[in-house]
């Protein structure tokens, strides 16, 4: 995939169907923690079974035709991704992905795929739904804050992803 692919990606708009009870606030905590914890420890978790990697419909966000965007789901601990192994995910696995693969692997073929990231979902399959590219950049300066470096393999420097998904959002 050459370098500069995603200058020529087409905008996608990704509409949030209602806004967020303020009963359902700790679900934006809980991602607040998944990004400082991923990177801190460089790991992100998720499940997979013999068929791919588990999906669930988006609750709060939908395509142009107000149909839910699929969403693939994500934790910062292996033990909360362990607690959603239970009745359709039953037969999945624990897959531990490196943050800088996350980040230019996972998150930038999301994003082509037009699938959403939900972090830190409960067994209900409730959690925090983002742009992938979004996520992206809410990595990159949780990164820059803590003065932590990644290497990747696709982009050059995380710096220069940045650039890109700027452009492409913006």
């Amino acid at each position: 995939m050459p370098k500069n692919w995603l200058w020529n990606k087409l905008k996608i708009r990704m509409i949030p169907t209602f806004n967020i009870p303020e009963a359902l606030h700790y679900i934006v905590a809980n991602h607040k923690h998944f990004v400082e914890k991923v990177c801190d420890t460089g790991i992100v978790y998720t499940l997979k079974n013999e068929e791919g990697y588990v999906s669930a419909p988006c609750h709060l966000m939908e395509d142009d035709e107000s149909l839910p965007f699929d969403k693939l789901c994500f934790w910062s601990d292996r033990d909360l991704a362990a607690s959603c192994i239970t009745e359709e995910w039953q037969d999945c696995t624990i897959d531990a992905i490196p943050l800088s693969d996350f980040i230019e692997k996972w998150c930038v073929g999301m994003s082509s795929e037009d699938l959403i990231a939900g972090t830190e979902a409960s067994v209900e399959g409730i959690g925090f739904e983002i742009d992938p590219l979004e996520l992206v950049l809410q990595l990159a300066e949780q990164l820059k804050l803590t003065g932590k470096q990644i290497e990747l393999q696709q982009y050059g420097t995380l710096n220069d992803l940045v650039r890109q998904i700027r452009g492409i959002i913006s």
